[in-house]
């Protein structure tokens, strides 16, 4: 490329290496905060998925006749969304959970309370 301003080439070039860097300081910005994004969304998910609350919900979707025959049988399940909050022995969750079946796959959404220590499921609704 000609130089149009009569710049001398040294300038030049020390300024294509500079946006050369700048360019690769991004491109690394960007994979770390990617990385790190992921790494916060799969801590999230594996602590809600090890929760009690998340368990009951897991084995009242597994319980239920009317899923069962929906699904045709449970192949997985998956967490999308939840969130617990507790205090002391009391709390509440809710779970939106995808439901793999050998027939279908169905979304449930799991509603819980915890007194005195225990979760119990309050509403259990799929679609």
């Amino acid at each position: 490329m000609k130089n149009p301003y009569n710049f001398p080439q040294e300038i030049l070039e020390a300024n294509r290496k500079i946006r050369k860097r700048n360019y690769k300081l991004i491109a690394l910005v960007i994979i770390g905060l990617a990385i790190a994004v992921t790494a916060f969304v799969f801590l999230v998910s594996f602590g809600l998925k090890s929760t009690d609350a998340f368990k009951t919900a897991e084995q009242e979707i597994h319980k239920s006749h009317e899923i069962q025959t929906i699904t045709g049988g449970i192949e997985a399940i998956s967490l999308s969304t939840g969130s617990v909050s507790t205090h002391n022995n009391d709390g509440e969750a809710n779970f939106d959970i995808s439901v793999d079946g050998t027939r279908k796959d169905i979304d449930v959404s799991v509603y819980l309370t915890k007194h005195n220590g225990q979760w119990r499921v309050d509403e259990l609704v799929w679609e």
